[in-house]
């Protein structure tokens, strides 16, 4: 079965205590880097290669959500999104002989609670606008123009103002990113010329990685900002089985695939220890099955999986891989896969007299 990893992954970062600080689910753009470097160990006559040391590797991640992102901009700068903060607001307001009031309440900004007027580039019966922009000072929510006191009509007010709905971070001059646990989950799929179809995820686990602690934002008038995040992978030992001879770990790959069976690979069967021959008080013997594919070791499959089959069945039966003896003769056995029955294996096993 061929197999595919396509498009983008599915991001989750958490902190050291399990908590996610953000997730990517429309990214545009991720990627895994793994880079090592090498030193050629030489000598002897010419100069010649005796070895290759390899050494200093590292791994980094990219990772590019579509969609704007404040949790990513947060942990990429080791802070957190809080709630309700002042916001800069605007607001059409009606003046009468250059007097006004907001429906909001003005906070004070740069030392006093300040305001700033836009008028209409224009010039009214009685009233010539000297200038468009003025900067007023509220008393609570009411003001006053000063160079275009007698003006009368709507202006546009901008002001400082609490919202509780807002969110926002603080990017510190200090930048210090976390460390923390990094999941990327991505999709694999098979194809053929008729088809294509999901058949399953490859999951990237690293689980020790630190944010850069810096990001680029781009904003152009035909384009859409985009939230970026890079990460470098630390050696962790939280995989380590506790032998002697594990070494640290960036990154643990799994492939997970859908509804799938043992013997989708399986190329051979294998009767551990081939024919045999056993006395009369040796039976019921059993044979062992070992099932071969690609790239794994030999393992031992589900007898329910496994049809068994005695071609003299007068000498010997068997059944669930139980050898039972009937009479002194041999009879060839045989174990196939009952899903796959072209591939099987065979012996030869004598019941002596």
């Amino acid at each position: 079965m061929n197999k595919f990893l396509t498009s983008v992954a599915d991001a989750y970062f958490y902190n050291n205590t399990g908590v996610l600080l953000f997730q990517g689910k429309t990214l545009l753009d991720d990627s895994i880097t793994t880079t090592t470097n090498k030193t050629e160990i030489r000598g002897g006559k010419g100069n010649q290669l005796l070895a290759t040391y390899f050494h200093t590797p590292g791994m980094a991640f990219k990772i590019t959500d579509t969609q704007w992102n404040l949790n990513i901009l947060a942990a990429a700068v080791g802070t957190s999104v809080q709630t309700s903060t002042s916001v800069y607001t605007e607001e059409t307001v009606a003046v009468t002989s250059g007097a006004g009031s907001v429906a909001g309440t003005p906070l004070t900004i740069q030392g006093g609670v300040y305001g700033w007027v836009q008028l209409p580039d224009l010039t009214t019966a009685g009233a010539v606008i000297t200038t468009t922009n003025e900067k007023v000072t509220f008393s609570t929510k009411a003001f006053t123009l000063g160079v275009n006191s007698t003006y009368t009509g709507n202006v546009c007010v901008r002001y400082y103002a609490a919202n509780a709905a807002a969110t926002y971070i603080n990017i510190p001059a200090n930048i210090v990113p976390p460390v923390g646990r990094l999941v990327l989950d991505a999709q694999l799929v098979t194809g053929s010329a008729s088809s294509t179809s999901t058949i399953g995820k490859a999951e990237f686990i690293i689980p020790s990685c630190q944010l850069s602690g810096a990001f680029a934002i781009s904003m152009t008038s035909a384009g859409v900002s985009t939230t970026p995040v890079e990460a470098v992978a630390l050696a962790d030992s939280t995989l380590s089985t506790g032998a002697c001879t594990d070494v640290p770990t960036y990154c643990k790959v799994i492939e997970v695939l859908n509804s799938t069976n043992w013997y989708d690979n399986v190329y051979a069967l294998a009767i551990s220890g081939g024919d045999f021959s056993l006395p009369s008080g040796s039976f019921p013997h059993t044979i062992v099955v070992y099932a071969l594919a690609p790239n794994t070791d030999p393992f031992i499959p589900p007898v329910t999986d496994l049809t068994f089959s005695s071609g003299t069945e007068a000498n010997l039966t068997i059944a669930a891989g139980v050898v039972t003896r009937v009479q002194a003769g041999a009879s060839l056995l045989k174990a196939l896969i009952t899903a796959a029955p072209t591939i099987e294996a065979s012996c030869t096993g004598t019941a002596s007299s």
